[in-house]
């Protein structure tokens, strides 16, 4: 099978996506597959449940006494929304850690009113603005764990990254794992989609106790993981503890959901280009095509399934279509 996104513009159609992706179930069937269900593809920001078991594995939560708010802002992927800057500050601050130790990059903050209310205040961006800014605290407090002092977390041997390995490994089932260095200067990791799918069914069907205290940590306190006009917030905002979703700039989607027949599935989507929109559409129209959920359910994501923008007077300016063909 080929699935494929076309966005249009007016009647044209402007730009096409193709992906690889695959769907599994609880048992490691696959129920759907484009493309290669087996393709390498590297975790980016999808990796963020495996750095947060970690810190449960290594009863990190439990040395620092960390509440499911700081373990849902060590798992966030933000844009740069004061709620986020705050708290994820006030942690590595508890910690003692001084701030400089932080080693993602400086960012402009993607929300603009907050962007906003930096130049207004004569501020600068920190480190604490940048995306993955909760992950990062999450490093720190591992590794500070480990001898009460931190170094370079990012480094490819330092203990910080070889734990998050072998947790990577314990769950996937996977000896051999390559690794190059992500976009915020930390090492990623490569899977094949099927067995990012298996991990994320896994995740949702609770599989241990880590996995349980995850799901549910990510949607009681959905609002310290995502930022809220995004649609992982929104999916796991109406799925609850049946949803869940991340999504790496690079175009891979990751998705564990429990089925209105009650099965637990995996979804992994790639796509070639990168783009973020046609992933979270095939996403869509894999459950669809499935028929995962109600109709009255898959309605509710209508606005991610196929987008649309019109001008003032309600004419569609542009559309996208997802197609699942054979």
């Amino acid at each position: 099978m080929k699935i494929v996104t076309t966005k249009y513009r007016g009647k044209i159609a402007e730009t096409c996506h193709i992906a690889n992706a695959v769907a599994v179930n609880q048992k490691g069937d696959v129920l759907f597959s484009a493309g290669e269900e087996n393709y390498p593809a590297f975790l980016n920001e999808v990796d963020v449940p495996f750095r947060t078991l970690t810190l449960l594995r290594e009863k990190v939560d439990n040395k620092y006494d960390f509440s499911d708010k700081d373990l849902a802002l060590f798992s966030s992927k933000h844009k740069g929304e004061e709620q986020f800057v705050k708290n994820i500050k006030s942690i590595v601050e508890d910690l003692d850690i001084d701030p400089k130790n932080m080693l993602c990059k400086e960012e402009v903050p993607e929300d603009n009113s907050s962007y906003e209310r930096l130049i207004i205040q004569g501020k600068r961006p920190t480190a604490f603005h940048n995306a993955q800014s909760g992950v990062h605290a999450g490093m720190l407090a591992l590794d500070k764990a480990d001898d009460d002092s931190v170094s370079d977390y990012t480094s490819f041997n330092h203990p910080v990254q070889t734990q998050i390995l072998d947790t990577v490994k314990d769950y996937t089932n996977e000896e051999e794992i390559y690794r190059e260095v992500d976009d915020n200067g930390v090492p990623t990791f490569t899977l094949p989609l099927k067995n990012i799918a298996g991990f994320y069914c896994d995740l949702i069907k609770k599989d241990d106790k880590h996995l349980k205290k995850i799901t549910e940590i990510l949607a009681k306190d959905n609002e310290f993981v995502n930022s809220e006009d995004t649609f992982p917030y929104v999916f796991s905002e109406k799925m609850k503890e049946k949803g869940l979703t991340f999504i790496a700039s690079s175009g891979l989607l990751a998705m564990g959901l429990r089925s209105k027949s009650d099965d637990f599935i995996g979804i992994a989507v790639k796509t070639l280009s990168g783009d973020i929109q046609a992933a979270i559409s095939m996403a869509m129209e894999i459950i669809s095509h499935l028929k995962l959920l109600k109709e009255d359910t898959l309605e509710q994501f209508e606005e991610f399934h196929e987008p649309k923008v019109t001008d003032k007077a309600g004419e569609t300016i542009t559309k996208v279509e997802t197609d699942i063909r054979s």
